[in-house]
Order: structure tokens, then C-alpha cells, then sequence
């Protein structure tokens, strides 16, 4: 049961100046923010009718909270609670569910477009969808770990903290932390429970982690930094008189690369088994790092593919890595479906039995009184393909264990079963855990958990088997229609998008400085690009001489052209390329393992005959981040991928680079389609709006780019005068009329550079000889195979082409030298203070240091009686 709270500050609005005055909350000072500056100081006493603002000029709101500065495109919000309910105590503290939200443009100049206004509305209704709040109690922490030291700002965990980036602008000008309020997003039940004569208060809070954060297809598997999606922390608290119970669960998802895409939710691993590795290794020390010891339940099903393939690879890695932390880690599986089919929920207690060892050594907290009597010392962590339904149900036959754990040590041994709908104290219990998973799958999917009956009732009734069917459609019908919209609006509240803020002059200045915090390392990348013509590869192929040519590349990019024939049956049935695709990735892994050097598989896309794969050198795998790929289609207008591009972006330490591996349109009259075509490969790239691939990137927004493909552009000049100049070696005359040579000097592709070309036109030859084309046709020579850069910092080191007769195509390539940044991130916060400080000296309101230090006996000033 919930009611309304009751507004405990005030924003006063003028077309100058937000003022924040919170009597209520120990905070004696108010916060000024100057709507046309971008400043924001703590002060008192500041009254806007001594600015020459008139009284009638000056409007108010009663707020619970101010949530912070929230950027929609180039427009900065400042975002605040207006209505909030209280749903309960804890510790004798009210905790709040945000209700109602608004959004107040900063800079008052009414440019608030339609576009806007839809984005506003979605992060509102975003805001209202469980999200949490108290001005005491720290929601972010579980009571083990809760401190009393300092503001709730000061203390919070920030995984947990939806809104830290949100006050990002705040905090690097000095405000004071008391004035910043965490939110959570999960859930937050509390009941008190008569049992007989006794009062019993259970609670459960789950706390979503913001770190990997996203809708259900937007957001899978594991981040380079060991972060996993729909990663939450569940804790569950018994009050029994002046004893306190608690006990933590953790669930995530599989901490793999992996991804579902399309209408079919195809499952795919993204990633070799070494990079997963690395990540899960990441992921299992950050848990170990919180939680000491962890249990990892795995409730994935054999009898599904695509599940199978997750539990495979997860075991796989799981024996790799487990000597490393034989006393920190530990692994149980369960296959929940085959083990529960046909209302076998009872088999659960199987599972909670095969974990007792567990629970008995890790334990729970417990404090009587002031005294900590036990801490807990393991968790849990749960996950099946979602971490919801499954996950839930099984937390929650966990969580009752617990429960009945911690009564007999009470002395409150009642003898509870949970099959027992009718006692007060089980059926609050169901209730808590049910609502948490619909809430969390809600959260996550749009929907509520498909079988929240089971967690319920203890068993799927008709009405529960029709309620999943309905609910499976909605989050289908979600996945495709409505979650890039809710991923649009979390990346808005986690600020992941841009880098508009209050302060953006001294973030120009600060990257001006980039040599005072970066270090700077130079790279040998190796590019490599080959139109097969639909001929196969002998698997004994020696391509060594594309790889390497004596010295070792850190990167490795290989793009292929026309991998099979594009005729009408291959265009249609994309995926009758995949044999080859498979076969091209064991002929280039073959060579590589007799390069010299180990390297890694990054990553592979494909496109009807387009094939681009990336690998890294073994040193450097680790510091590659944030992998991506898409394809674009652009023969037939746009619809067909005979033509078109393979697009692998990623990061090296925070340089981002994206490789296009390109097929353009043939022939010598469609120079200008060929043009227009790489400009619609990078207005399209990574923009497609379908599960699986948010708008995180631009093409163009990378700094690094690199361009390679059969290209085919030609020579305007008559066949015989091509041939004869090529014969002469008279490249100069040639590249006159060739037409991407003018391409690269004017317009849109002005960006991109070539190195000089001094190797023959690579196209066309008759297969397996030196001779260029002697059929009925007798296409002109042409540079139709190369490679283009753009971005800074490229030293050019070779361009050539292969002596290979495989195919009527000559393999080219190019190697670079490319410099690359770490950042320092502690250095380049310090210029950042150093910076920040110099604008304090600076600015046209001089923060009341009293004010802000002090917190004497408040008493509200009345702005508008001034």
C-alpha cells in the first residue's frame, strides 16, 4: 500500500535563474543555476527581484527532487519530481516511487521541436517506471554494505545510481552533495505481516544495475568491462523486534559476447572464445571483488539450440579460468524446463537442497540490536537466457529458504510450507516476490514475467498459460516496435550520447590539452582486400604474403569480395553463403598459425558476397573495446546486397576506428551511382533502427576510417589507350581521367586519402595468368581493388598488390602505422579541477561557502514575499 507524499523544496523559475530552496533536508543554502550561463553555485539569500526581475515574472513548483541536467540532442533539460508516492518505511525512513515527472528547458528560448517533445515524453515515462528514492535510507546498498559516513550522494554505489551522470554538471562545479538525490530502478515492496501474535516486516528491494543497461534485444550478454545486462542485486530484509535479517541474490545474463537479432531473435556468439574469456574473467572479479564468494546458477535449457550453445561456450570458459579461483567461484546447473515440465515446481527444492552447502557456510546478516551478530559472506547469482522468469522463480525458492533459516534462528520456528496460499506470512512472501518479477521483466521486456503465476499461486493455471501467451506476443511486439525508443531514452538519462553539457567550453579546453593526460602508441595495421569472382579457395591456399610481409601487424583486416557468384538464387538466400563464410575464416586461421605470432579472431560480417573479418595480435586483444558490426544494402535502390558494405567498428584503448568493407556498382557509366552509393553506406551505417542495434555510432563520427573493397571505379579513357599506357607504365597519364582520383579531391569523399599507386590496374584478368581480359568482352583494365583512409595520426607505410591468380582479381594491400591514445582519466580529472577552478574565480555569483558548510536550524524563505 502506498500514498501520496508531500513536496519537500521548491524550484523557483525565472527566465534567468532555476532556485532550489529544500528547507527539509538540512540544506540551508540555495542552489542557483543561471539559465543563460551554464553556471550553478550554492548561495543564500539570492532574491531575483533585486536581479530587475518583476514578482510576476517568477514562477514556482513544489518538487520532491531535482534528478539533474538531462540532454536531449543539443537541448539540456533539468529534470525534477513532482510527485512521488511513499510506499512504506524502512529503518524508520520513507522510501518514495517516483510518480511524475517534469522537464524545464535550461536555456529559455522555446526551440523545442516535435521530435523533441516525443524523446521528452518517452524519458518521462521512462522516469515513472520504478524508480525509487529516500532522502535517508541509501537504496543503492544493501544494509551489509550501507555506511553512515557522509551525504547519500557521497555513499551510494554508483552501479546502482541511475542518476549520477544526471548530475554530472553539478558535481564538477562544486556543488554541495546533500543537494543531489540517488534514484534506483528496480523494485521496492515492504509488508507488514501479522503472524499469531507477532509482527513480522518483509522487504525486498532490487537494485537494475545502470552500467550494461538496455531493452531485452538492445542489450545481451557481457561488456570489455565484465559488466552484464539486466545484471540486479535483490535484497531481501526480515524485521523481527530489534532483529534484522538480510540476504542478498544477484542475477545477469550469460557473460558471454553474444546477441539476438531480428524479427527470429537469431542467437549468435559475437566473439572468439579468447575475448569472451577476458570479459568473463573481468565480470567474475568484479563480483568477487563485492561479494567474496560466488555460486553461479545456471538455468539454461540443453533441448534449445541456441541455449545450448550459451551453455557450451559458458562451461567451456568456466573450466578454463576455474584453477584461478577454485575457493572464490563455484558452478551449478539446473535445466529448469526439462526439470519443471509439466508443473513439476516442486523439483525447485532439488536445486535449493544441492546449494545448502552453500547457504549454510556463506550465510546472511543478522543484527539484534547495535550488534552485527553475522555478515554474508557468498551470493548467489542466477541467470536463464532473460534473468527473468526462470530466474525469479528460482531466486525466490532460494529466498525461502533463507526465510526459514533465519526465523528458527529467531525463534520463530512456525513450520511454514510454501505450498501454503492461505497463511498471511507465505502468501505476502509470494506476493513480494511475484510483484518484483513482473516489475523487472516489465522493466526490461515491457512486459510482466510470463510466469509470475508459478511465484504466485505455486502453479500455471489456465489463465496463467493464456497471460504468457499474451505476454511472449508483447514482448515480441516490443523487441520490434517499441524498445529503440526505450533504449533512446535510457542512453538520454545515463548521459551516453553526446557530449552536450553545461560546461562544454572547458571540456574544448580540456581536449585541446589531450597530450598533458594521454598516452600515445603507434600500431601497424595491415588491410587486405580481394574480389574472389565466386571462385573457392583450395583450403591449402597459401596466403601468407597477404598477411604478413616480415614484420607482425597488430591488426589484421581482410575484406572479400564476391565470395560466391551473385546470381539471383545467392542474392535472395543471403544465408547460402554461410559454408563459405566458415571455410574463408579456417583458410585465413590456418595461415595466421604460421605467421610467427598469435593472433585473435575480433570479428566477422557478411553480406550476400561480402566478407570482412578483423583479427588482433594476442598482445593486444585485451585493449580492443566496444566491437560492433552492420551491413548495408545498396544494389536494387537500397533492397538487394549484391552490392554494398560490411561496416566492424571498435575501439583501441579510446581511439575508435571503423574498417567498410565495400562492393559498389559495376561498369564505367556509373561513376556517379558509385559515389552516391559510399555516401549512403556512411549516412546508413550503424542507424538501423531493429532489435539488436541501437544508434550508438556514426560512420563518420569514428577517427579512424578505412575503406576497403572492389571499389569499381574505372579509367576514362578508350580500352586500347588503357591497355597501351599500362603496358608503358605510364600510371601518371592514367590516374588523369581515372574517376576516384577526382572523387577523392571534391565533395563528400574529400575526407578519405590514398597513398600513391604504383602496381598495375588489379582488374581484369584472365584467371590464373598475367594477361588481362581476352573474352568477347574485353573489359579495360582497372584500378577497380582499393583501400582509403581518413582520420589523423596515419602514416602510410606500403600499397601494393599480390602476385595471386586464384581469382580475375589481384589482392591489394596496405599497411599503416597508426597512433593510438590511452587516457589517463585521474590526470585528465585533475586539469579538469585545475580548469573548474579557474572558472570559480571567474564567475558572476560567488558561492556562500557559510551557506554551504553550514547546516544551522532552516527557516524557508519565502522568495515571492521579497
Amino acid at each position: 500500500m502506498s500514498y501520496p507524499g508531500v513536496p519537500t523544496m521548491r524550484l523557483y523559475i525565472t527566465s534567468k535563474h532555476f532556485i532550489l530552496q529544500c528547507p527539509d533536508t538540512g540544506v540551508s543554502a540555495q542552489l542557483l543555476m543561471e539559465r543563460n550561463t551554464g553556471r550553478c553555485v550554492c548561495t543564500s539569500g539570492f532574491s531575483p527581484l533585486e536581479q530587475g526581475i518583476s514578482k510576476d515574472d517568477i514562477q514556482y513548483l513544489e518538487i520532491f527532487s531535482i534528478l539533474g541536467i538531462i540532454p536531449i540532442g543539443s537541448v539540456l533539460f533539468v529534470g525534477v519530481i513532482t510527485e512521488a508516492d511513499v510506499i512504506g518505511t524502512i529503518n524508520g525512513f520513507n522510501i518514495y516511487e517516483v510518480k511524475g515527472i517534469e522537464m524545464l528547458e535550461f536555456e529559455s528560448k522555446n526551440w523545442e521541436t516535435e521530435d523533441i517533445t516525443y524523446q521528452k515524453q518517452s524519458i518521462m515515462k521512462l522516469l515513472t517506471s520504478g524508480f525509487f528514492f529516500s532522502y535517508y535510507y541509501d537504496l543503492t546498498n544493501s544494509i551489509q554494505n550501507s555506511t553512515e559516513e557522509g551525504t547519500l550522494h557521497d555513499r551510494a554505489e554508483k552501479r546502482y545510481y541511475w542518476n549520477f551522470e544526471l548530475y554530472k554538471d553539478l558535481l564538477l562545479q562544486g556543488i554541495h552533495t546533500q543537494w543531489l538525490i540517488p534514484i534506483i530502478q528496480g523494485y521496492v515492496g515492504i509488508r507488514n505481516v501479522n503472524q499469531g501474535i507477532n509482527t513480522f516486516i518483509l522487504t525486498l528491494i532490487s537494485r537494475r544495475s545502470c552500467e550494461r543497461t538496455g531493452t531485452r534485444y538492445n542489450c545481451r550478454g557481457v561488456d570489455d568491462d565484465g559488466n552484464v545486462a539486466n545484471f540486479v542485486e535483490t535484497e531481501q530484509i526480515l524485521q523481527i523486534n530489534d532483529a534484522l535479517f538480510s540476504y542478498v541474490q544477484i542475477r545477469g545474463s550469460v557473460p558471454l559476447f553474444w546477441e539476438q537479432t531480428g524479427v527470429t531473435a537469431q542467437l549468435a556468439l559475437t566473439r572468439s572464445s579468447e575475448m569472451s574469456m577476458h570479459a568473463f574473467r573481468k565480470h567474475v572479479d568484479n563480483m568477487v571483488e563485492t561479494y567474496k564468494h560466488v555460486m553461479m546458477v545456471n538455468l539454461l535449457c540443453q533441448t534449445k539450440s541456441h541455449e545450448w550453445l550459451l551453455i557450451n561456450e559458458w562451461e567451456n570458459i568456466f573450466n578454463r579460468i576455474y584453477p584461478e579461483y577454485t575457493q572464490k567461484i563455484g558452478y551449478q546447473y539446473f535445466d529448469f524446463h526439462s526439470n519443471c515440465r509439466g508443473q513439476r515446481y516442486n523439483k525447485l527444492n532439488l536445486l535449493v537442497d544441492s546449494l545448502s552447502d552453500f547457504i549454510n557456510y556463506h550465510l546472511y546478516y543478522c543484527k539484534i540490536g547495535d550488534k552485527v551478530e553475522v555478515r554474508q559472506k557468498g551470493v548467489m547469482r542466477s541467470n536463464c537466457l532473460d534473468c527473468l522468469d526462470r530466474t525469479n522463480v528460482v531466486q525466490s525458492y532460494i529466498a525461502w529458504e533463507l526465510i526459514r533459516i533465519q526465523l528458527r534462528v529467531a525463534g520463530y520456528d512456525f513450520n511454514l510450507r510454501l505450498d501454503d496460499g492461505a497463511n498471511n506470512f507465505v502468501k505476502s512472501f509470494k506476493h513480494l516476490w511475484a510483484d518484483n518479477g513482473d516489475i523487472l521483466s516489465m522493466q526490461y521486456t515491457g512486459t510482466g514475467s510470463t510466469i509470475s503465476s508459478v511465484t504466485r499461486e505455486g502453479k500455471q493455471g489456465i489463465k496463467g498459460l493464456i497471460s504468457s501467451g499474451i505476454k511472449s506476443i508483447g514482448r515480441f511486439y516490443n523487441a520490434n516496435v517499441q524498445d529503440a525508443v526505450r533504449q533512446q531514452s535510457i542512453d538520454a538519462v545515463l548521459r551516453r550520447r553526446g557530449t552536450q553539457g553545461l560546461m562544454n567550453k572547458v571540456e574544448q579546453e580540456i581536449f585541446f590539452r589531450e597530450n598533458e593526460y594521454c598516452q600515445f602508441k603507434k600500431l601497424r595495421f595491415r588491410c587486405v582486400t580481394w574480389n574472389l569472382a565466386g571462385r573457392k579457395l583450395p583450403t591449402n591456399t597459401n596466403l601468407l604474403r597477404l598477411f604478413n610481409d616480415g614484420n607482425y601487424p597488430d591488426i589484421i583486416a581482410v575484406a572479400f569480395q564476391e565470395i560466391v557468384k551473385l546470381n539471383a538464387r545467392n542474392v535472395v538466400q543471403e544465408s547460402s553463403n554461410q559454408a563459405t563464410i566458415a571455410s574463408l575464416k579456417e583458410l585465413i586461421e590456418n595461415n595466421l598459425e604460421h605467421v610467427g605470432e598469435k593472433y585473435s579472431f575480433i570479428r566477422c560480417d557478411d553480406l550476400v558476397g561480402i566478407a570482412l573479418y578483423i583479427y588482433a595480435l594476442d598482445s593486444i586483444k585485451n585493449a580492443i573495446l566496444h566491437v560492433d558490426s552492420d551491413t548495408v544494402k545498396v544494389g536494387f535502390k537500397g533492397k538487394m546486397g549484391n552490392k554494398g558494405a560490411v561496416l566492424v567498428r571498435f575501439n583501441i584503448y579510446d581511439t575508435s576506428f571503423c574498417f567498410l568493407g565495400c562492393h559498389l556498382a559495376s561498369g564505367s557509366d556509373q561513376n556517379e551511382a558509385r559515389k552516391s552509393q559510399l555516401i549512403d553506406i556512411h549516412a546508413r551505417g550503424f542507424q538501423k533502427d531493429k532489435a539488436g542495434k541501437p544508434k550508438l555510432y556514426t560512420v563518420s563520427g569514428h577517427d579512424i576510417k578505412i575503406i576497403c573493397g572492389d571499389l569499381n571505379f574505372r579509367i576514362a579513357l578508350g580500352n586500347y589507350q588503357v591497355r597501351s599506357l599500362v603496358q608503358a607504365g605510364s600510371f601518371d597519364e592514367l590516374f588523369q581521367a581515372e574517376q576516384l582520383t577526382h572523387a577523392l579531391r571534391y565533395g563528400e569523399l574529400s575526407s578519405y586519402k590514398e597513398s600513391p599507386i604504383t602496381f598495375k590496374p588489379t582488374y581484369k584478368f584472365d584467371v590464373g595468368t598475367d594477361i588481362y581480359d581476352t573474352s568477347k568482352k574485353q573489359r579495360s583494365p582497372a584500378w577497380c581493388d582499393r583501400i582509403l583512409y581518413s582520420g589523423e595520426n596515419i602514416e602510410p607505410v606500403s600499397y601494393t598488390s599480390i602476385d595471386v591468380k586464384y581469382s580475375d582479381h589481384r589482392p591489394v594491400v596496405h599497411e599503416f602505422l597508426i597512433q593510438v591514445k590511452q587516457v589517463d582519466k585521474l590526470r585528465r580529472k585533475e586539469i579538469a579541477d585545475q580548469l573548474y577552478g579557474q572558472l570559480d574565480e571567474k564567475q558572476s555569483i560567488q558561492p556562500d561557502l557559510a551557506a554551504i558548510n553550514a547546516v544551522p536550524e532552516i527557516e524557508e524563505v519565502d522568495l515571492l514575499s521579497i
